[in-house]
């Protein structure tokens, strides 16, 4: 899909064999279409993430390529409002929701059956599905504060959106960055570290 991070790696692993866009038959679409397309053939690759790639791999037989790995950085951000930055109740109340996050992502590194069980019962997708896009991951799941290189990051997908007129001027990117929140995700890493 355009302007996702399956458009950036593929940029980029293009680029890395020497090619473009213009080397290729890019197809722009959604998900749930590109599943409909590989899974009828009329696709001969697919860049996608997160459980797509896994149906294709279970239901069509699809075999791995390349990853994101290398490519992404892994971060996906959470968004929060600047008021609820800002304010310092609505900052507590924040930092409490990252930490209960960041415990969530600690028990479902140790404890992945029970928390794939928990995600059929929400999702109703096979079981076996969710184990194996697990055993799959490029990481555990974790979540860390904005270090220097977050932006960095981040910055060079922009770029690359520019140079493939995703968009229309140079973007700085880590004016979006907030560290307020990075003691209290370094304070909840180290109590995780002694349980």
């Amino acid at each position: 899909m355009r302007a996702t991070t399956a458009h950036y790696f593929l940029a980029k692993q293009l680029e890395e064999a020497g090619l473009g866009f213009g080397d290729i038959e890019a197809i722009n679409l959604t998900p749930s279409d590109g599943y409909t397309a590989f899974a009828s053939g009329k696709l001969d690759a697919w860049a996608i993430y997160g459980y797509n790639g896994q149906l294709a791999i279970a239901r069509q037989g699809a075999r791995l390529l390349k990853t994101g790995v290398g490519y992404l950085s892994g971060n996906f951000p959470i968004y929060a409002n600047p008021r609820a930055v800002d304010e310092p109740l609505r900052h507590a109340a924040v930092s409490d929701l990252l930490l209960r996050i960041q415990r969530a992502y600690a028990f479902a590194n140790k404890n992945f059956p029970v928390y794939a069980e928990a995600q059929v019962a929400e999702t109703h997708l096979p079981l076996q599905d969710i184990l194996d896009q697990f055993a799959r991951r490029s990481d555990d799941f974790s979540l860390a504060g904005v270090t220097p290189d977050v932006p960095e990051t981040h910055q060079k997908v922009a770029d690359t959106f520019l140079k493939l007129g995703v968009l229309d001027q140079r973007t700085e990117v880590g004016k979006f960055w907030d560290t307020s929140f990075n003691d209290a995700i370094v304070a909840g890493a180290a109590s995780l570290a002694r349980i």
